[in-house]
């Protein structure tokens, strides 16, 4: 093969050593997008809240419940914090923890009642749930079956105890 002098075999080995180097670093973006995607498809936390948050706050809506269910309403008043505020359907707020107790007392009979945590988001010192709540109650001396969206607001105390801020359904 006869080079002219604008193709010299030192420029012919760069341009193939520039070309493999595109194509591994191509090769590189592409095995980090699909690793990325993965792990992002893998994990049910979106944002920076780490697992361990969505972990504590699972087992605080765990706790809650299996108090709801057994009708210790002040013990599920207690995971409030004292300023607290619950927005119920139609926008109503109830504001302060005794009047999120008295708000409680009315829900007292509700029968089999479950939290499921779908996501926790947040810093580690206020996290949010997003989750559904799941109920039976009597209505009109018939059990009805009732499911609601949620949001809860966390926030951790000085004593490193998470307590619910604001408390909201639809």
């Amino acid at each position: 093969m006869k080079l002219n002098n604008k193709h010299s075999p030192i420029k012919i080995k760069t341009m193939d050593t520039l070309k493999k180097i595109k194509s591994s670093i191509a090769g590189c973006i592409v095995i980090l997008l699909v690793s990325t995607i993965n792990l992002c498809a893998q994990s049910p936390i979106k944002g920076d809240a780490p697992d361990d948050s969505k972990q504590k706050i699972q087992e605080l809506n765990q706790k809650m419940a299996e108090a709801f269910r057994a009708g210790d309403i002040i013990k599920v008043a207690e995971f409030y914090a004292d300023d607290a505020t619950v927005i119920i359907p139609g926008g109503k707020k109830i504001e302060g923890r005794k009047a999120i107790y008295e708000y409680l007392q009315t829900l007292k009979n509700s029968k089999d009642y479950n939290m499921a945590v779908s996501d926790v988001n947040g810093s580690g010192k206020i996290l949010y749930q997003v989750g559904t709540v799941t109920f039976t109650a009597d209505k009109n001396g018939t059990p009805e079956t009732r499911s609601t969206d949620q949001v809860k607001v966390w926030k951790r105390g000085s004593d490193w105890d998470y307590k619910i801020s604001v408390d909201s359904y639809n």
